[in-house]
């Protein structure tokens, strides 16, 4: 299986490594295409892969494309590819705020997967939701899910929900890691150093995440569970229940779709 990246970039590279640790492929059968000379030759010299600069030899040497490139040039890109991606090949999209239409538009017949994934994939935890094109068959979808799984877990929603999907695990990653430097700022402020707060802050945020996945339990269960009356906790919880927080963070996701509405137009 050759798969190609029209895109060198940080996602790209997370998701090319996880693809070679497990061993879905071999470095020889990955090539990429970057307009960035030195970012090819990093790739080159770390992963082992082929580099090259023209998008119409990587495409006819890939079986699998994924673009994944900057929104402002996808229609340059498209452009220049037409009529040069056969219906034999599975396209990968990765590009926010571009809809399926957008490729399916100039690469008629052609198979395409709308994916939104988000850098935690860099470590094996990434949640990336994937919408099928048109053409797209359950070979496809089971193909999509095979390559995700690589990275983390992953979900299909329909097109229509990939705004709110990408405020939530998109950009996510950077607001629980604001929340999580508040906390620490916090806590350095009575006494611990920067590196002892960083510590305990994520490895809670973390062992949080994992209790609430894999026991499956209902966040106000858990909060509920973890609150003894009249205990730290629940001295912790009044201040974070009466400021307002729930409305800040509901309006964070707010704002975000509402960018993502208007760099899909």
């Amino acid at each position: 299986m050759k798969i190609g990246f029209i895109g060198g970039g940080k996602m790209a590279e997370a998701i090319i490594v996880s693809l070679l640790k497990e061993n879905i492929t071999e470095p020889e059968n990955i090539i990429v295409s970057d307009i960035s000379t030195e970012r090819l030759s990093f790739l080159e010299k770390e992963l082992k892969l082929t580099t090259i600069q023209d998008n119409k030899i990587l495409v006819e040497k890939s079986d699998i494309i994924f673009f994944s490139i900057k929104p402002q040039v996808l229609a340059t890109v498209l452009e220049e590819l037409n009529g040069k991606i056969s219906e034999d090949k599975l396209v990968f999209s990765i590009i926010a705020g571009k809809k399926l239409k957008a490729f399916e538009d100039s690469l008629p017949g052609v198979a395409v997967v709308r994916v939104m994934p988000n850098l935690p994939c860099q470590v094996g935890e990434g949640m990336s939701a994937f919408c099928l094109g048109k053409h797209a068959t359950e070979k496809h979808k089971h193909t999509a899910e095979t390559l995700l799984a690589t990275f983390g877990k992953f979900l299909q929603l329909t097109e229509d929900k990939f705004d709110v999907e990408t405020a939530l695990a998109g950009s996510g990653p950077a607001f629980f890691a604001y929340i999580m430097n508040c906390f620490a700022l916090g806590a350095e402020k009575y006494g611990l150093s920067t590196e002892e707060a960083r510590l305990l802050s994520c490895q809670t945020m973390l062992g949080t995440a994992k209790v609430l996945i894999e026991k499956g339990y209902d966040p106000i269960e858990f909060i509920t569970a973890v609150t003894s009356p009249k205990g730290t906790t629940e001295a912790g919880r009044k201040v974070l229940e009466n400021s307002g927080i729930e409305k800040i963070l509901a309006d964070t996701i707010k704002a975000a779709t509402e960018r993502g509405v208007e760099l899909s137009k």
